[in-house]
């Protein structure tokens, strides 16, 4: 007797081929299966951490990561990540750089919002990968 994951994969396998035939979108292979679990924990990862209650504000966020590290490992990793100050400053240096080359002589009248909305986008751009 076969298991339910085990059919859950033979009846996509069945539904991605014959999607396949009609060269229709394949949205019913294990992979996407797979990517709505793990969507469906961030999801609940998320719900548990929005209804755990605030650390104090003189209390340190990377030990407070550190200590709910196996409940909330997804935001962890965001934290990880992103809740870190740079080693270098070569970042912010980049950025003035490439203002100082939006901002040209003939590109003066160049207002903040959109030279921010430039520099964003020639930073974030090549996360899209193309």
């Amino acid at each position: 007797m076969s298991s339910p994951s085990e059919e859950v994969i033979s009846v996509a396998a069945v539904a991605s081929s014959f999607l396949d035939v009609l060269d229709d979108s394949n949205e019913f292979t294990p992979e996407s299966e797979e990517l709505r679990t793990r969507k469906e924990k961030i999801a609940s990862e998320l719900n548990l951490y929005f209804q755990a209650p605030t650390i104090p504000r003189d209390a340190s966020p990377a030990a407070y990561w550190k200590l709910h590290e196996t409940i909330f490992p997804h935001l962890t990793a965001l934290f990880k990540k992103y809740g870190t100050a740079p080693a270098t400053n070569a970042e912010v240096e980049r950025l003035f750089s490439l203002a100082g080359n939006i901002v040209t002589d003939l590109r003066k009248r160049l207002g903040v919002e959109r030279l921010e909305k430039l520099l964003f986008l020639n930073a974030n751009l090549p996360l899209l990968k193309i």
